[in-house]
């Protein structure tokens, strides 16, 4: 075979090589769902099939909001939902399957997740001043996940850190540098976990913040909420991507002890401090 003949296979095959990664980075589909938060209320932006999916949330309200997603059972309704005890537990058949955190207003968050096929409902539960939930306050949405439709979908970001959730403690870092990270969050406990990131504000500590919410949350907190991932059931998976900027920094989980008297898992130990340099 002469020289010529040789050189014509490879610069095919090179050719072949390249249009295939083009085609595959070309297929890869990235899905998103964008929740609008206010007080008190969402608007739900998106119609995403079972898969991969980015869940955006943006903080319209002159309040901290989450974005709690839950997966419905078939037959079950977010009329449903509104008459159960989210307060202390969710029913059997509602899982918790993370979402964006806390942010607070004017801000933004998100989080990537894994949605089967189904009914879906979006709560928040945090607290106003009143002491009253904001899903009492009729802060809940539902969407459907359609099922999968066969094309290839964008994954989440690669985690370069991990975080694992267990009764009552964090496995994760107390030290990370400055700058964006993406994070994959893993509850390996037997009862549902989230994680809050909060940034202490310069000279204030932990005593500081519970002092504050001890107090209504009225004030200004001596804190930021930089978001992290709401309540994940057992084995649930987020992978959240946080822009971290210096200074110390609290991972904490406010869900229920529902093996307990419905104490925040806080109350048992579950608090991680970590160092942004």
């Amino acid at each position: 075979m002469t020289r010529s003949k040789l050189i014509f296979p490879t610069v095919l095959a090179a050719g072949a090589v390249t249009l295939a990664i083009g085609f595959t980075n070309k297929a890869a589909e990235a899905q998103s769902l964008r929740l609008v938060a206010n007080d008190y209320g969402y608007e739900v932006e998106g119609a995403p099939s079972a898969g991969p999916v980015e869940v955006e949330l943006v903080n319209e309200g002159h309040e901290l909001h989450h974005a709690q997603l839950i997966r419905l059972d078939e037959g079950k309704t977010l009329a449903d939902l509104a008459q159960a005890d989210l307060e202390h537990a969710p029913p059997s058949w509602a899982v918790m399957m993370g979402g964006p955190n806390a942010v607070e207003p004017g801000d933004s968050g998100s989080a990537y997740a894994t949605l089967e096929a189904g009914n879906y409902a979006v709560i928040c539960i945090i607290p106003s001043p009143d002491g009253k939930l904001h899903v009492m306050k009729g802060m809940a949405s539902s969407f459907e996940v359609k099922p999968a439709t066969g094309r290839r979908l964008r994954e989440a970001p690669q985690a370069e850190v991990t975080i694992r959730l267990k009764d009552f403690a964090f496995d994760g870092p107390s030290q990370l540098h400055a700058g964006k990270h993406a994070i994959r969050v893993i509850n390996d406990g037997p009862q549902n976990h989230e994680v809050v990131f909060v940034r202490l504000n310069e000279g204030k500590t932990a005593e500081d913040l519970f002092s504050w919410f001890r107090a209504g949350m009225v004030d200004a907190p001596p804190a930021h909420f930089v978001g992290g991932t709401v309540g994940l059931a057992p084995g649930g998976a987020n992978t959240i991507v946080e822009d971290l900027s210096a200074g110390e920094y609290l991972l904490l989980c406010f869900l229920p002890n529902t093996a307990g008297h419905g104490e925040p898992h806080l109350a048992q130990g579950m608090i991680l401090s970590m160092t942004v340099k």
